[in-house]
This record gives structure tokens, sequence and C-alpha cells, in this order.
């Protein structure tokens, strides 16, 4: 039960952290393939 309890809190954490660093921008695969140098339309 106490483990239960640990992984909620962290989760709670994550969620609360994402939540406040949240801009509201979104982007697209495909813009982030680019900036790491990869074409997401090529063949693999």
């Amino acid at each position: 039960m106490m483990e239960n309890d640990t992984e909620d809190q962290r989760l709670l954490a994550l969620a609360l952290v994402r939540t406040a660093t949240d801009d509201g921008r979104r982007h697209s695969l495909d813009d982030v393939a680019a900036e790491f140098g990869i074409d997401a339309a090529e063949d693999p």
C-alpha cells in the first residue's frame, strides 16, 4: 500500500511540474525530427 502512495506522489509531482512549465506551444513530429537531423519522411 505504501508503494502505491509513493508512486502516486511521483505521478502527481510530474503532472504538477508539466502543468507549471507548459507554455502551450506544440511541435509537429517532422519539426522535432528535423531538429535532430532526421528526415521523418525517409524510409528506415
